[in-house]
């Protein structure tokens, strides 16, 4: 009789299990992929968005830029501070915006219809992400994650 180890015979059932559970499409890499949420969005975290190091003109880190297009669902905080009646907030990881010094620690998010109204309670927004350098009309780079919503409800 042969025996195998353990491991030779659940991993191929694990493989498989999370081959089944999320599949990848030609455009996600399989870390995306896992953390493909029910309802088609992907779960990125503000934590790890913050945690590139990046500066202008650098290439994003890809486990980042994977997101870009994608429908995602990410939680954070409306930036202390944001105006009511605009069609755009900051999103942060924090309910003061504190150390949002740099581009890659906020998500602008832009609301397709309606507008903010102020609130200091954590959000959950699905839409879809862009990830790239948009810059003002000065040139400097505004935002490096943004986040097209339908409407904001609170």
């Amino acid at each position: 009789m042969i025996q195998l180890p353990l491991r030779a015979l659940l991993l191929p059932a694990l493989a498989a299990a999370v081959a089944v559970s999320a599949p990848a499409t030609s455009a996600e890499s399989a870390p995306a992929a896992q953390q493909r949420l029910a309802g088609d969005a992907i779960e990125v975290s503000l934590q790890k968005l913050m945690s590139i190091e990046w500066e202008p003109g650098d290439d994003i880190p890809e486990d980042v830029s994977v997101y870009d297009g994608q429908r995602v669902e990410v939680s954070g905080f409306m930036r202390n501070g944001t105006t009511e009646g605009q069609t755009w907030f900051d999103l942060t990881n924090d309910s003061c915006g504190c150390g949002t010094g740099k581009v890659q620690h906020f998500v602008r998010v832009s609301i397709e219809s309606g507008t903010t109204s102020f609130s200091p309670a954590e959000l959950t927004l699905v839409g879809t992400f862009e990830v790239s350098e948009k810059e003002d009309e000065d040139g400097f780079v505004e935002s490096l994650y943004r986040l097209k919503i339908e409407t904001l409800v609170l």
